[in-house]
């Protein structure tokens, strides 16, 4: 029998090993031995965990110890690598559950490289806002049950500062917790069948859906079994972790209630496609396929396999399977559908895809033009995540989202090499020969309104900047379980949904709901409050947006009232969490001179929007201390009330006047 060459001393460490190429020896030894395996009908995966311990599953397999260390992460050399690309290259944040336990069991706060990788996991060190961890669960399209939110309202009593808070990606942070808790959080929260694993740093988000999917009456589809199976293939996927920046990924079903898809990374947004549209001719319906040869160009229209070639393009049908990989070519024409039966889009619900949105940029995500199957969108988000994943920037961490990799690609070289990874035809298809969708309800996840389900109701609670003190959990879980179905939703804009209420139990819900602090009739103010964390638990925010927001509130509906619900959005720095580029009213937090000292401050953005009214808010005023920010939105709306025209919201007022006008409008 073939032995392995001695490798020195017993002192020979892994990372020694690590160095150590096999010899083509040992190599021909490995390949007889696992082929011996295999031919046994044993686990055929052999690997090593983090500390170099062999293991038969591959969710704990970590780096191949015996082969030379990486030289570059997709082509990037190690050398230009930014600090954290270097970080999870020298080890694998999936893989430090045993310094979790050793930091825990020293109640021990975690250095630089270490606090990076601790937030794969879901676990922020907060300092210097906070000297303690905060926990971002996932909590896919925003459901959760009434166990599950009387779980995390225990981790908050017991491990945390007794409250959480809604976030703008439909999801659940749990703050104050001590390191010496890490491990029991994390387990407890398995426990209750969620996870925080991945909802931090480098990693794909909360995967968002329709806050009223299933329940809608007005919508199209329902997105929750869409963003739960993405959820859960990411989960078990570690090529889809550690990416060059954060994504976020969300399903919009058409329904009252926006999910701000086009705020996302990838957004996909149902559409019907009726028998009509299909009638109408289009010069854009065509699969992005390889452009013809020469010779089939001579040839003109021809039967190619499963394709069809007509004049210059070859047209696939959209049901046959595609062999994985692509051509360079994209056609730039095409013929109607009615003229070519070889593209089976029949009518029924498809999505769109939205790319590249970042409103902290100014940027919406653009349409792309491409129509998918609801049974496609899984597969094609793990295409395009993969595409950024690979070629992504790694060097520099402002340049690293998919916005910059989209700008300096362009959408269809980057659908090119989306479609190289699928084994079907992304297929175009115009917005215009699409049905209209229902009109989202701007403040629509506040109040008491009807389900598709015959007799049934959902509330939508009004939780100002989405924060629940341990007790008012408690009780929201009590109603979700005794008066609906045991689930409630959470939604992006920081309030959450009690479905399925029957009829006769309506007017108990809401006397308790007043009962436990929040409200289920929201006024046209409050109702679209947001606000981020702001500078009581981070460090990068200038202010403090939920106390403000809270205060700004209560001043503004004393002395306004509206007949329009406007969205107020207060974010503490330019990361833009609370998305203040989309409020109607955005409030942007700064610092400022005042009476020689520094005091927190705002700057006003005004008229922003999302979805069919979507538009940048245009910066009005910079600076304005606090002190005297709630006087001069006093102004803004007397004003807009008086010189509005008739039925004008504030956002078509405030974009029918330039800059210098509202200024000189608002100032005394």
């Amino acid at each position: 029998m073939r032995k392995f060459a001695p490798m020195n001393s017993p002192a020979l460490t892994h990372a020694d090993a690590a160095r150590r190429a096999f010899t083509p020896e040992q190599k021909e030894y490995l390949a007889g031995f696992m082929a011996g395996i295999a031919q046994r009908g044993l686990l055929p995966f052999v690997g090593t965990t983090c500390d170099g311990r062999l293991t038969a599953d591959p969710a704990h397999g970590g780096p191949n110890l015996a082969a030379p260390p990486a030289e570059t992460v997709f082509g990037t050399p190690r050398s230009e690598l930014c600090k954290q690309e270097l970080w999870k290259l020298e080890e694998n944040p999936l893989d430090v559950w045993d310094k979790l336990l050793a930091h825990a069991d020293q109640d021990k706060f975690p250095d630089e490289a270490d606090t990076f990788r601790f937030r794969y996991h879901g676990l922020f060190y907060a300092a210097p806002a906070q000297n303690a961890f905060m926990l971002r669960c996932r909590i896919p399209a925003g459901e959760l049950t009434s166990a599950q939110l009387q779980g995390l309202a225990d981790i908050a009593d017991n491990f945390g500062g007794g409250y959480a808070d809604i976030t703008t990606r439909s999801n659940i942070q749990i703050r104050e917790i001590a390191p010496r808790h890490l491990i029991k959080v994390l387990t407890k929260l398995q426990e209750l069948g969620l996870t925080s694993r991945g909802s931090g740093v480098d990693n794909v988000r909360n995967i968002t859906a329709s806050p009223t999917a299933g329940i809608d009456p007005a919508e199209l589809i329902d997105t929750r079994p869409l963003a739960k199976a993405l959820h859960h293939y990411l989960l078990n996927h570690r090529d889809l972790y550690g990416l060059p920046r954060k994504f976020n990924v969300a399903f919009d079903g058409g329904g009252a209630v926006s999910v701000v898809a086009d705020t996302n990374d990838l957004g996909f947004g149902a559409v019907r496609v009726t028998e009509s549209s299909l009638e109408q001719p289009s010069h854009d319906s065509i699969p992005l396929t390889p452009a013809l040869s020469p010779e089939e160009r001579e040839n003109g229209r021809q039967s190619v396999g499963e394709s069809t070639v007509v004049g210059n393009f070859r047209q696939r049908r959209l049901l046959s399977p595609r062999p994985l990989g692509g051509g360079e070519g994209q056609g730039e024409g095409g013929v109607s559908l009615k003229d070519n039966s070889a593209i089976a889009i029949e009518a029924g619900v498809y999505f769109r895809i939205e790319l590249a949105g970042i409103t902290g940029h100014k940027q919406f995500a653009k349409d792309t033009g491409i129509l998918v199957k609801p049974g496609e969108c899984v597969a094609v988000a793990a295409a395009m995540i993969r595409v950024f994943n690979e070629h992504g920037c790694r060097t520099d961490r402002k340049k690293a989202r998919l916005k910059y990799l989209i700008d300096n690609w362009g959408i269809p070289k980057f659908l090119d090499e989306v479609q190289k990874k699928l084994a079907f035809p992304l297929v175009r298809f115009p917005r215009a020969q699409c049905a209209t969708r229902h009109p989202s309800l701007k403040h629509g996840h506040v109040g008491v309104y009807k389900q598709t389900q015959r007799g049934r109701n959902y509330i939508g609670v009004a939780i100002p900047v989405g924060r629940m003190q341990k007790k008012q959990m408690r009780r929201l879980a009590d109603l979700a379980e005794h008066y609906g179905s045991g689930h409630l939703r959470l939604t992006p804009w920081q309030n959450l949904l009690i479905p399925d209420v029957a009829d006769g139990f309506v007017e108990t819900v809401k006397r308790n709901l007043v009962r436990t602090g929040f409200h289920w009739q929201a006024s046209t103010i409050a109702g679209g409050l947001v606000a981020c964390t702001g500078n009581t638990g981070c460090k990068w925010a200038s202010t403090n947006t939920k106390g403000q927001a809270v205060e700004l509130a209560r001043y503004l509906e004393k002395r306004v009232q509206l007949d329009q619900p406007i969205n107020i959005h207060l974010t503490g720095c330019p990361n833009s969490c609370a998305q203040h580029y989309i409020g109607d009213i955005g409030l942007l937090g700064v610092k400022t001179m005042l009476g020689g000292a520094s005091v927190e401050a705002y700057n006003v953005a005004l008229g922003g929007g999302y979805g069919d009214d979507r538009a940048v808010a245009k910066e009005v005023f910079k600076g304005i201390p606090f002190s005297a920010l709630p006087q001069l939105l006093e102004r803004v709306l007397t004003t807009y009330k008086a010189k509005r025209k008739v039925a004008e919201t504030f956002a078509e007022f405030t974009r029918r006047h330039e800059v210098k006008e509202l200024q000189e409008m608002f100032s005394e």
